[in-house]
Order: C-alpha cells, then structure tokens, then sequence
C-alpha cells in the first residue's frame, strides 16, 4: 500500500509541476481547464475523489517523507475540505468556483509559480537524500 500511496503522490507532484510549466506556456489550455471546475455536478464529484485520493495518499504517506509532519497536516487538510465540498450542495461550490476561478485566470503566472513550489516540496519530500526511500 506505502507503493500505491507513494506513486500517487509522486504522480500528484508531476501534475503540479506540469500546471506551473503549461500557466507560462499554454496558458490557454489552463484557462480552459479552470472552466472545467464544479461545472457539472459530475465533474465536482470527480474532483472530490480525485482530492480524497490524493489527501488520503499523502497522509499515508508522509511518514516516508521529509518534513512529514507539514505533508501529514496538508493531506488532511484535502481531505476536510474534500469531505466539506461532498456534503455540502455542489451549486455551493461551483458559484464558488464561478468567483474565484477569474481572479486566479487573471492571475496566472502566480498560480504557475505556487504550483511549481508546491511540486518541488513534495518532490523533494519525497526523493530528499537523507529521505526513508533511498
């Protein structure tokens, strides 16, 4: 199971790491994406398992990593909200969506350089040298 939960964050990393390199240079394809959040009921349900996967993961996973306990705090904090967004009507979240959506399309090349941050955290939490892994 650490393999599954590791591959997964590994995976969740590179995804980040691909939003951060496409908001500089396709940031259309990102803004087209964006348009995609909460606006069906089916596409916010999707995103809530594909966080609840990938909170889940990290909390599993974090104690293999470097600053685990900063990892183990971020994956729970998916998880909450995930669970928070499944309970709560979806229209909730997409008018949510509706407003914040347009400032981070505004905003892009911030929303690329915290990506990048976040994918290098945890690609460095994961594969650090004096890491549990090596």
């Amino acid at each position: 199971m650490i393999y599954i939960t590791g591959f997964v964050v590994n995976i969740f990393a590179l995804f980040l790491l691909l939003m951060a390199f496409l908001c500089f240079l396709r940031p259309a394809l990102v803004r087209n994406f964006f348009d995609l959040f909460a606006a069906t009921k089916q596409a916010h349900f999707i995103e809530q398992m594909i966080r609840l996967v990938v909170g889940l993961s990290l909390i599993r996973f974090a104690e293999m990593m470097k600053y685990s306990g900063l990892f183990y705090a971020f994956g729970w904090l998916i998880v909450v909200t995930s669970l928070l967004l499944i309970v709560l009507p979806w229209r909730w979240h997409q008018k949510f969506a509706q407003r914040v959506i347009p400032v981070v399309k505004k905003h892009l090349k911030v929303y690329g350089m915290l990506s990048l941050f976040l994918a290098v955290m945890l690609l460095y939490g994961v594969w650090a040298p004096d890491n549990l892994l090596n």
